[in-house]
């Protein structure tokens, strides 16, 4: 994954908060990430990452002599879960907690930080977020304590409609579906504030529910029906997957600008449905190597 070399990046500054603790005690990172159920391909994802990012720090010595340690929680896709998991790290004597698989998830991992390391002094934890991009966690849900590398809403959108006003693939008519909670009600603002620049008018605006909706057919004759010459989505996971899936189904002949279409699954679902179409993701100007 492209993501790979980010998550060192971002683990390392994380072990310079850490320079209170003994020496000999080693640095424990926490992966708390959906590892199951629908929304499992996400977390998984991200998982394999820190993996990475931790083997490559320890092949290159560890922190402070002593190699890290990794250790994983399942949050089942859902704020209790994260909420119980993150007791049970705390209870491990975990340091840094890695999350970006839902910014309901992240929400909560957040706020349960924060109430941790005001009870805690001496014993704080650090949060690393590395996809849970609603608005709010860097806004009144910020703390000193949460560190995120990822983007958000405005800037993924206003990357997708330009880059897409300039491959004349937008159109005048935009459709506009995301899921019906933080991100998503994030994506849908962020659609509606670029359409000027965008030189576009939302048609119609759809929020669903997250990962219970198994047929969007009924969503695709929506779009259809529109006139729409783009969708512009923030879906992630089997929310995304089971739309391409459905359009791919109807035949749908419009533009989809998307922010995780390139989320492993996705492209072999949609199958030639994906071509010609956008994605707004994290640039890694390391990925290609030498080449760029």
């Amino acid at each position: 994954m492209h993501h790979r070399k980010n998550f060192g990046i971002a683990i390392v500054p994380a072990l310079c908060l850490m320079t209170g603790i003994a020496a000999a005690a080693p640095v424990k990172v926490g992966v708390l990430e959906t590892l199951s159920g629908p929304q499992a391909s996400s977390g998984q994802s991200y998982r394999t990452a820190v993996r990475y990012a931790v083997d490559q720090i320890n092949a290159a010595g560890g922190w402070n002599g002593q190699p890290v340690q990794l250790l994983e929680y399942d949050n089942q896709g859902g704020p209790a879960g994260a909420a119980d998991k993150l007791k049970a790290a705390a209870a491990d004597g975990v340091q840094i907690i890695v999350q970006g698989a839902s910014s309901a998830v992240g929400g909560q991992i957040t706020e349960d930080i924060r109430k941790h390391n005001l009870r805690n002094p001496g014993r704080e934890m650090v949060y690393i977020n590395v996809g849970a991009e609603a608005l709010e966690l860097t806004g009144e849900k910020c703390n000193f304590h949460h560190f995120r590398f990822s983007g958000n809403a405005q800037v993924r959108t206003k990357a997708l409609v330009t880059a897409m006003k300039q491959a004349n693939a937008l159109g005048t008519k935009v459709y506009s579906i995301n899921q019906n909670y933080s991100w998503g009600q994030d994506m849908e603002k962020a659609i509606e504030d670029n359409a000027a620049a965008g030189g576009y008018q939302v048609v119609e605006k759809t929020l669903h529910d997250v990962n219970k909706v198994q047929d969007f057919a009924p969503y695709v004759t929506k779009i259809s029906a529109s006139k729409a010459d783009a969708v512009l989505t923030g879906n992630w996971s089997n929310d995304l997957l089971l739309l391409m899936k459905a359009s791919k189904a109807a035949g749908l002949k419009v533009r989809f600008g998307t922010v995780f279409l390139d989320q492993p699954g996705n492209l072999a679902n949609a199958g030639d449905l994906a071509v010609g179409h956008f994605v707004a993701h994290t640039f890694n100007a390391e990925a290609g190597a030498a080449d760029g």
